[in-house]
C-alpha cells in the first residue's frame, strides 16, 4: 500500500464583481482555477440577464416575431424571448453616451441603433444582423449639413434597403442614407423657421 503525505489545500481566490440592476447586465461571477503556485488566472464574467428598460429611447419596443421582443436597456439592447425565458444582449458602442433610437428592419433581419456622440462629435447609427448579433455598418453624420451629436428617430424602407435619420438640435435634419453603402443619398431640414423640435420620421409605404 502507497500512502501519499497529507498537503495542505489553499483557498482559490475569488474575484469580486460589482453588480447593478438597474437597467445593467447581471454578471456571473467565475472562480479562479488556478492553483496556488501557477500565475493568477483572469476571472471571467458574462452577462446572463438585464432588468429593467431604458424608456426615453425613440420606438422602445419592437417584436421580431410572436415570441420575441427587442428593447434597450441600460447601454443594452435586449433579445428577449418570451417562451423560453432567455435573452441575448447587444453592447452600445464605448465613447458614446447612450442610445436614442432605434429601429427593426421590415425584414426582420436587422436593427439600427442609434447612439448620442460626445461632445464636439457627430451622431452615429450602428446596424446590426439580428441573426449573428454583429455589426453590419456604421453610419456617421459627416455631412457638414447634420450637426446634431443624436439622432431622435430612425425609419428603414419598406424593403429595409434605406434608411432615415431624424436628427436633433440645433439642426433637426432629416437624412436618407444607402446603408448597405454607408452612403447619404439626400440631407434636409425638417424643422420650421422656429426652429421646433421634431420626433418622429418614416417613410412612405407606397413609395
Amino acid at each position: 500500500i502507497r500512502v501519499r503525505p497529507y498537503e495542505e489545500k489553499r483557498a482559490l481566490p475569488a474575484r469580486r464583481v460589482s453588480l447593478s440592476l438597474a437597467s445593467s447586465p447581471l454578471y456571473a461571477l467565475m472562480p479562479s482555477c488556478a492553483p496556488a503556485s501557477s500565475p493568477e488566472r483572469r476571472a471571467t464574467v458574462a452577462p446572463r440577464h438585464v432588468f429593467g428598460i431604458k424608456a426615453d429611447v425613440k420606438d422602445t419596443i419592437a417584436y421580431l416575431d410572436e415570441q420575441t421582443v427587442i428593447y434597450p436597456s441600460g447601454h443594452n439592447i435586449v433579445i428577449f424571448n418570451t417562451e423560453q425565458k432567455s435573452q441575448r444582449f447587444i453592447s452600445g458602442t464605448e465613447n458614446t453616451e447612450g442610445i436614442t433610437a432605434l429601429a427593426v428592419s421590415p425584414n426582420r433581419k436587422y436593427v439600427a441603433v442609434a447612439e448620442r456622440a460626445k461632445e464636439g462629435e457627430k451622431a452615429q447609427v450602428t446596424i446590426f444582423d439580428l441573426h449573428t448579433l454583429k455589426r453590419r455598418k456604421v453610419l456617421q453624420a459627416v455631412s457638414a449639413d447634420v450637426q446634431s451629436r443624436e439622432f431622435v428617430s430612425l425609419a428603414f424602407s419598406p424593403d429595409s434597403k434605406n434608411l432615415l435619420t431624424q436628427g436633433g438640435a440645433p439642426d433637426w435634419s432629416l437624412a436618407y442614407w444607402l446603408w448597405e453603402k454607408a452612403k447619404v443619398g439626400a440631407v434636409a431640414k425638417t424643422s420650421n423657421p422656429q426652429n421646433s423640435p421634431i420626433f418622429h420620421c418614416t417613410f412612405n409605404p407606397i413609395d
